[in-house]
């Protein structure tokens, strides 16, 4: 598993401790010991922040924690609903997640109206 793959576990999921890291890397088809994993972490300055493993210089939030409610807007558009005040965090959240991955797409619009 190459440390981009790796990032993107990290980036994309709310991972609690190396154990649940380890299966992660298991269901992608990957075998690591806990003790190259835990060097590796070190190695590319992984670090545990509010209870779950952070990219370096990534925001410290949960995309989970912003999103009170999700609606369809057919036929090709989400709205996520927030706490007030919170919207340009999560859309922060996201455009970060997806300038880090090349396969994703997204926009981030946000509107105080609602």
């Amino acid at each position: 598993m190459n440390n981009k793959d790796l990032l993107k576990i990290i980036a994309t999921e709310e991972i609690r401790d190396q154990s649940e890291l380890l299966e992660k890397i298991k269901q992608k088809g990957f075998e690591m010991t806990q003790s190259t994993l835990s060097r590796r972490l070190n190695k590319m300055g992984i670090k545990k922040k509010h209870g779950v493993y952070l990219a370096p210089n990534s925001p410290d939030i949960s995309i989970s924690s912003l999103i009170k409610r999700i609606d369809e807007a057919p036929p090709n558009l989400l709205v996520l609903h927030t706490p007030p005040g919170h919207a340009s965090a999560l859309a922060y959240k996201l455009d970060y997640m997806s300038a880090n991955d090349p396969d994703s797409t997204s926009s981030s619009q946000f509107d105080a109206s609602s």
